[in-house]
């Protein structure tokens, strides 16, 4: 049985990076991305509130810009399991797109597009 909300999304052939542009931080690698949000990697949990501003960068210009800047909402975070770190790194964790225009959710189209496995070919974990 595949798990529904996880159909759309597409794991890239790179780990595109993930900055908070305000405070200028990594917070983490993009894992998979859809129009609705992403899942990233390695996510550093004092780099982001709530509710941030991402600047993802992209491995090529797509209409024109290198960068997709975007407001996302902290969803859920799986922690590393150490407990000396506390609730600081989080191994994986999701985002959902507060709000993208239909030039960005084109961009992030031709991204997955472009930059994507094949959908087919990806393995599906039911949760």
């Amino acid at each position: 049985m595949l798990n529904e909300r996880k159909l759309g999304r597409q794991q890239l052939i790179y780990n595109l990076s993930v900055t908070n542009p305000e405070q200028g931080q990594l917070i983490g690698n993009l894992y998979d991305i859809s129009v609705e949000g992403m899942q990233l990697t390695h996510v550093s949990r004092q780099s982001f509130a709530a509710n941030v501003c991402i600047d993802l960068l992209l491995p090529e210009a797509i209409y024109g810009e290198n960068h997709l800047v975007a407001e996302v909402v902290y969803r859920w975070g799986h922690s590393l399991g150490d407990e000396s770190l506390g609730d600081e790194i989080y191994s994986s964790a999701g985002f959902e797109f507060s709000h993208l225009s239909v030039l960005e959710e084109e961009r992030i189209g031709l991204l997955m597009a472009d930059y994507g496995y094949p959908v087919r070919a990806r393995p599906y974990r039911v949760h």
